[in-house]
């Protein structure tokens, strides 16, 4: 599904709703009127023909590329305050899915103000990074590093804070995003569960029991703070299934 911002439809929601569930000190485009979509909605496929800019006001989309084949690869989990529409040129270069139920704002490809071409110029430096960031995951981290770095990512696009968090990948959309078989990831979450690091329930309710040791896992800095949680065994079977 396109969004065009002819056909982008009015919402009920009030400014102050929406300003609830943007990301705080973030500038946002909202320019344009807002609409919800549910999860797993394709929002646009790979060269569908460009309209703007749409910014994501709540939820999570994934971006993604595909072969011939059948086989993809989830390139950006974007969040609150991320933008849709970024790619040079008239044609989107990535497709476009909502995760979770998502709210997007779109806008016209029409010249904009000066605050709101300051607001796309974070944005894309922001998406630069996080390119840069996911190249150097698939390049060069192990298995255990990347599904690690996977958990710290979607609990941030989430905004679960330090708090448990439903995951909306399914495993193999885990192992889309990170390069890995659908036997890895199941293989390399079962690990962290048995090691204390993650606590998961009903196959997709996560929660990660120390922080100081999945930011080792993931190869990163550790945590200013170690968490005040022990680490802890949990009596929750380690075997996970392949469908969240």
């Amino acid at each position: 599904m396109v969004l065009p911002p002819d056909v982008i439809g009015t919402s009920a929601l009030s400014p102050a709703r929406i300003g609830e569930d943007a990301v705080r000190d973030r500038r946002d485009l909202r320019s344009g009127p807002v609409r919800e979509f549910a999860p797993r909605t394709v929002l646009h496929g790979e060269g569908d023909r460009k309209h703007g800019i749409t910014t994501i006001v709540a939820g999570c989309v994934a971006l993604t590329k595909s072969l011939g084949d059948g086989r993809r690869q989830i390139v950006d989990l974007l969040g609150p305050g991320d933008a849709i529409g970024l790619d040079s040129g008239l044609i989107h270069v990535c497709g476009a899915e909502a995760v979770t139920r998502v709210r997007l704002c779109a806008r016209r490809a029409d010249p904009a103000p000066a605050d709101d071409a300051m607001a796309l110029y974070e944005q894309a430096t922001r998406a630069l990074s996080r390119q840069r960031d996911h190249a150097f995951l698939l390049g060069r981290k192990s298995a255990r590093e990347r599904v690690a770095s996977g958990l710290i990512r979607l609990q941030a696009v989430l905004g679960a804070g330090d708090g448990p968090f439903h995951c909306p990948l399914t495993r193999q959309d885990l192992g889309d995003w990170l390069g890995l078989v659908i036997e890895t990831v199941s293989r390399t979450l079962s690990t962290f569960q048995r090691e204390g690091l993650l606590l998961i329930q009903d196959q997709s309710r996560f929660e990660i029991l120390d922080r100081y040791g999945i930011a080792a896992a993931a190869a990163l800095p550790a945590p200013t703070a170690r968490d005040s949680r022990s680490p802890r065994r949990t009596g929750v079977p380690t075997t996970l299934g392949h469908a969240a």
